[in-house]
């Protein structure tokens, strides 16, 4: 069996499903925002994308492990070993990821509960949860920093590898930009409200800023897996 092929084909199919969910996103966004308050329909329609939007997430998650599994694949026949190690550490840090997921929403429930007791152990018992995600989060971006490294030192041997490892860097780096930029626009609105002001000032520019750097990482992201799954395809092709 051609295991980077069939995960090139996994790769598109991953492109074809974050389309629809994009889609599927600013459609929903509208009809919130076009929505009555108390629409019966509208709670409705709400239900229904949560649970389709949780089944593209499952599926995506499931097919995006195998996809890096080709990239291993890469690695070996390459022979580098820099992308290899590095596409194990990314599988590992999206099962953190799922670990922490499911973990988490028995715990957030627990601690928000022992919160809401006035129990003192329950804030530090939500910082400590956060800082394990803070980790896992940090050692996601080091192994992807060494991936898209990795894409580029095997450029010679694979097709549209150095591309994707160079659009992985700079998308890498949007995304951190727009985590900090998200983070300081949500603080400049609480303060602003908590002061009783009615103008959003420089929050209010951020915020432009914010939604034209988050279509930016959408297209760029698009672009990623595109590359990437046509690196798979081109490496099958030269080496299984």
């Amino acid at each position: 069996m051609k295991l980077m092929n069939l995960a090139g084909i996994v790769g598109i199919i991953l492109l074809i499903i974050s389309l629809i969910f994009v889609g599927f996103s600013f459609i929903s966004l509208y009809s919130k925002s076009t929505a009555e308050v108390g629409d019966i329909s509208e709670t409705e329609s709400s239900l229904t994308n949560s649970i389709f939007s949780m089944i593209l997430g499952i599926v995506s998650v499931i097919l995006a492990l195998f996809f890096y599994f080709g990239f291993v694949k890469m690695g070996e026949y390459a022979e580098s070993k820099l992308l290899k190690v590095s596409s194990w550490l990314i599988i590992s840090s999206i099962l953190l990821f799922i670990f922490l997921m499911i973990f988490g929403v028995f715990y957030i429930n627990a601690v928000t509960k022992e919160i809401m007791e006035g129990s003192s152990g329950g804030s530090s018992s939500f910082m400590f949860f956060l800082i394990i995600a803070l980790m896992i989060a940090v050692f996601y971006v080091i192994s992807n920093i060494l991936f898209n490294v990795g894409l580029i030192k095997v450029s010679n041997r694979v097709k549209f590898s150095k591309s994707a490892g160079i659009i992985g860097i700079i998308l890498l780096i949007m995304l951190v930009f727009l985590i900090v930029l998200s983070i300081f626009v949500f603080i400049s609105i609480m303060s602003t409200l908590f002061e009783g002001g009615s103008s959003l000032g420089v929050a209010g520019g951020m915020m432009i800023l914010l939604v034209v750097l988050y279509i930016g990482v959408i297209i760029l992201g698009e672009v990623y897996l595109l590359l990437m799954s046509l690196s798979l395809l081109n490496a099958s092709k030269n080496f299984e």
